[in-house]
């Protein structure tokens, strides 16, 4: 029996190659080092393998929502006309059978005046990786010489912010940082309101597991939470409904026992999938799935002879869904564990156990649940959110 999706999000690998080298991430920085072996940038047929692909999932799956995100690497050191080609291709034959949305993440630093029109007509919306002031962004997110990014980024904001101010193009942008707890919540989010104009954002977790936080000097789980908190204190305080942030956003439909299409803070639905697919083709799980072990991702499977039922299929995947489906066993006991169901994959891995561990982080996952649930039960906080 097939699965049916409500949503198919495609994790799309248009470039693996990028134009700085952040000393976090998890593409370039890890132990997986098989972009070396993969195309630079998607070729063409490859497109028309991916769109041919998609289009039988779509029928065979009964996928109501299709969202294409545009990564890397960094996207845009692909040509303009090119992306320009491969929205069209998608379109052509996506576009009748469902509902298409186009996302890209890049750093920013290519932005100019074409990228910028040809996002606009291909409605892309469009994230933008900066992790705060220029002191913090520039201590990690780093180009190949080792020099800061932020005067470059900022550049590509200030841009876009300003397009956007008149009326010349109409997309959606929004900030992704990772959390960095050396530093300020309140700062990072005081930064991103005030000084930029972000109207939507998010805070991510670094995708580490328990065998890497113990190799983490001082590392304090307690300390992701609190910034957190931080970053809430101060959206609350704003009081200002035209401010969206994804984390908080994706758990009060926790708390709320609504549904949420992100696997970032625990659980995993069964008409929700999140996919990549590498600039050859290749097919494999949410990317961020190597940080934990690379069998889980080199499935064999490639859309030039695969179907997406090969994946649900797959005994590497089918571990992934069983272990995102149960609680584990430490959280049997937390209040939280229908909410936060043990966190993501990522940070709930660890040789000995799997997934049968609480996540590396969960003591700040408890602060951040816990003052959540306290302003829902003031009944203030919906009026700030999409979420009712």
């Amino acid at each position: 029996m097939k699965t049916e999706l409500n949503q198919l999000t495609v994790i799309l690998k248009v470039s693996e190659r990028c134009n700085i080298n952040c000393t976090y991430c998890y593409f370039f920085n890890s132990n997986d080092k098989t972009y070396k072996n993969h195309a630079a940038f998607i070729l063409p047929e490859t497109i028309n393998l991916v769109a041919n692909f998609l289009s039988k999932s779509v029928v065979e799956h009964n996928v109501k929502l299709l969202r294409i995100d545009f990564h890397g690497g960094e996207p845009l050191l692909l040509k303009p006309d090119y992306f320009s080609q491969i929205c069209e291709t998608f379109i052509s034959s996506l576009g009748h059978l469902v509902n298409l949305q186009f996302v890209i993440q890049t750093n920013a630093i290519l932005l100019n005046d074409n990228w910028l029109s040809i996002l606009d007509k291909y409605k892309v919306n469009t994230g933008i990786s900066i992790d705060g002031p220029a002191v913090i962004h520039d201590k990690y997110r780093v180009d190949h010489f080792n020099n800061g990014t932020y005067s470059r980024v900022r550049k590509g904001i200030d841009l876009i912010k300003e397009k956007i101010i008149k009326k010349e193009i109409k997309i959606g942008v929004g900030a992704l940082a990772v959390i960095n707890p050396e530093y300020s919540g309140k700062e990072i989010y005081r930064h991103f309101v005030d000084d930029i104009g972000f109207n939507s954002m998010d805070f991510l977790l670094p995708d580490i597991t328990h065998d890497q936080a113990k190799k983490i000097p001082n590392f304090s789980a307690e300390s992701y939470g609190k910034y957190l908190v931080e970053v809430f204190d101060e959206w609350i305080n704003d009081n200002n409904p035209e401010i969206s942030i994804r984390a908080f956003s994706t758990i009060l439909n926790r708390l709320l026992k609504k549904r949420t299409y992100y696997h970032d803070f625990g659980g995993w639905y069964e008409d929700f999938l999140l996919l990549t697919i590498s600039s050859d083709g290749d097919i494999s799980p949410d990317d961020t799935i190597r940080s934990v072990d690379l069998k889980f991702m080199d499935l064999g499977l490639n859309v030039s002879h695969s179907k997406l039922q090969h994946l649900f299929d797959n005994s590497f995947f089918q571990t992934l869904q069983e272990a995102g489906s149960k609680i584990p066993t430490d959280c049997l006991k937390c209040q939280w564990q229908d909410n936060c169901r043990g966190g993501g994959l990522v940070q709930r891995y660890s040789k000995d156990n799997m997934f049968d561990n609480s996540s590396v982080f969960c003591s700040g996952l408890k602060l951040i649940f816990a003052r959540i649930q306290d302003e829902l039960e003031k009944n203030t906080i919906l009026q700030m959110t999409n979420v009712h």
